[in-house]
């Protein structure tokens, strides 16, 4: 049962960003045989922001990313 109810008042980075803080070491994310703990999912995260804003990304830009199934998605 993975049901849970997220709130709408924040962004994703925001809620990722509040339960590295609360478990760094806890499971974030599972695919095949692979996992990624919160800290190592915020790392991830964080490349990929400042890889966009490198590109001139800003604030509020709409981004499609299309990738095949895996950890990396």
């Amino acid at each position: 049962n993975t049901e849970h109810s997220f709130p709408m008042d924040k962004p994703i980075q925001k809620l990722i960003e509040e339960q590295v803080a609360r478990t760094p070491e806890s499971i974030a994310v599972r695919f095949e045989d692979q996992q990624l703990t919160y800290r190592e999912l915020n790392v991830r995260v964080n490349q990929l922001a400042f890889y966009l804003r490198s590109l001139g990304v800003q604030a509020n830009s709409v981004v499609g990313i299309s990738m095949e199934r895996s950890l990396e998605l």
